[in-house]
């Protein structure tokens, strides 16, 4: 492993399909004057395991593997744009999908195999904007939930690493194709 990714953040998810990841950024003209951070389609993903620090990809890698042994390739409904992570206190806009038994079963695997501290229940969603405290009463006045009802076939779960502080972007680490061979 390159040494100086030792303790930095990493987290694994799936990464949104260019396509997918293009029609979810357009959402953002539901906000058209709502201040926001906006993911950059490239950035769209679904967390499965929540940030922690790295401390050897190979290993990280190897129980992935064992985790999403026999795993097949499945494709999860995404359903609804809206705040969250709740109406009141809006933080996200996110899209969230239909809970599916195969998202499920792979989110339990990676559980299993990296007991990360998570501080939240899993709500399947994919995040498009993220928004300061300040913005909250102007996002309360301009409630959204719009269906979206968008097929996004899973076919990889990726090893991403969170940027520096104030730095931008992910970047894929590893990406395991399903069914692993």
């Amino acid at each position: 492993m390159n040494g100086d990714l030792l303790g930095r953040r990493v987290f694994i998810g799936i990464k949104a399909p260019g396509d997918i990841a293009a029609t979810l950024a357009s959402l953002r003209e539901y906000f058209p004057d709502v201040p926001g951070r906006f993911v950059p389609p490239e950035d769209i993903h679904l967390t499965l395991v929540p940030p922690w620090q790295m401390e050897d990809q190979g290993m990280i890698e190897a129980k992935m593997h064992a985790a999403l042994r026999g795993m097949e390739p499945f494709t999860i409904m995404l359903k609804l744009l809206s705040y969250g992570p709740s109406p009141d206190r809006p933080r996200l806009a996110w899209v969230s999908c239909e809970p599916s038994a195969e998202l499920s079963r792979m989110k339990r695997s990676l559980a299993a195999a990296f007991p990360v501290q998570d501080h939240v229940p899993f709500v399947p969603h994919l995040t498009i904007a993220r928004f300061d405290e300040r913005d909250r009463a102007l996002l309360r006045r301009r409630p959204v939930e719009q269906r979206i009802d968008l097929p996004m076939p899973v076919s990889s779960v990726e090893l991403f690493l969170s940027p520096h502080r104030g730095g931008r972007g992910y970047e894929v680490l590893a990406s395991l194709s399903l069914p692993l061979e």
